[in-house]
């Protein structure tokens, strides 16, 4: 155990932290495979099951709406994070949007998405583990937790299992939220409703919103009894893994790149927030742009001004 050296950078930070060593992280990883193979086993015999999309209930009334801004939360030097959630969001989003539940049908959050792998789009975002941000495939998908959460409680659908976050992310909203936190395949969000509802999900250039339609709701809507009555929680900020002051920790890395360093981009695929973290670093760098006609180059990458530009003729 240690306590933390706080810089100005790091004076969000909760006063008590202690540092994770290997041996507690390895008896985390055995309880958590543990609940796993229980919460496997279970939902083998009598879980939810996944929920095919469905147009039928598209000119429903909308009974609940809930928005959440995408860049505002997290640290600016942990952008690269930010972009990898960004990035889960945007593949986790077609797994819900659409989707009916009927009426006493539950609605899980693992059953309904599935394992968060690389081979299924997922990138590296951020995970809040004993009080850290810790970079990890699938991470930040806790966003669409929470605002299926809050949009589930503004329409009046119970909460068959329902989890907080231990601590929270630089930046982020400490309003009224709901607040679910998920983790594979054991903390899970479920849903259920005593009427039929279609959840529509949309994943804008600055926000993730979600809709909840039925034709059939009660009129006079409620928040979740969970929200009624609670106190108001003193959660600590979480510290960021990439920029930790905290050497000793077996989980540390140096991410800063060399100064002499030369990076070289090869670009196949184009998304809003890597084209802004591209932007910043010009410099002396080497640009492989895609294998386009010079005519329609403007329809894809552009390399700053400075860059020294190749064109990648064959796949790579």
């Amino acid at each position: 155990m240690s306590t933390p050296v706080h810089s100005p950078r790091h004076a969000a930070t909760s006063a008590v932290w202690v540092e994770p060593t290997r041996l507690a992280s390895a008896w985390r990883a055995c309880k958590v495979l543990a609940h796993v193979v229980l919460r496997s086993a279970k939902n083998w015999f009598h879980g939810p099951t996944r929920i095919s999309p469905s147009g039928r209930a598209a000119e429903a009334p909308i009974v609940a709406e809930y928005r959440s801004a995408l860049w505002l939360d997290g640290r600016e030097d942990e952008f690269v994070l930010r972009c990898g959630k960004v990035q889960n969001l945007r593949v986790a989003v077609r797994h819900f949007d659409g989707i009916e539940v009927l009426n006493g049908q539950v609605l899980s959050f693992w059953s309904q998405l599935g394992k968060p792998v690389k081979s299924k789009g997922y990138a590296v975002g951020r995970e809040i583990v004993n009080g850290c941000v810790v970079p990890i495939v699938g991470g930040g998908l806790c966003q669409l937790s929470n605002a299926l959460a809050e949009v589930a409680a503004i329409a009046g659908i119970r909460f068959v299992e329902h989890h907080r976050h231990s601590a929270l992310i630089e930046q982020q909203r400490k309003s009224d939220s709901v607040d679910a936190t998920v983790a594979w395949n054991y903390i899970d969000l479920r849903l259920q409703a005593d009427f039929d509802f279609t959840v529509e999900v949309q994943l804008t250039q600055d926000e993730l919103v979600i809709r909840v339609r039925s034709a059939t709701a009660p009129s006079m809507l409620r928040r979740h009894q969970i929200t009624q009555g609670a106190k108001e929680e003193t959660k600590p900020t979480a510290r960021g893994c990439l920029t930790c002051d905290q050497t000793a920790c077996f989980r540390n890395r140096r991410y800063a790149a060399q100064p002499a360093a030369r990076t070289a981009f090869l670009l196949n695929e184009r998304s809003p927030e890597l084209a802004v973290w591209l932007q910043e670093r010009a410099g002396s760098d080497d640009w492989f742009l895609p294998w386009v006609r010079h005519r329609r180059r403007h329809l894809g990458w552009s390399a700053p001004e400075r860059a020294q530009v190749s064109v990648a003729l064959l796949p790579a």
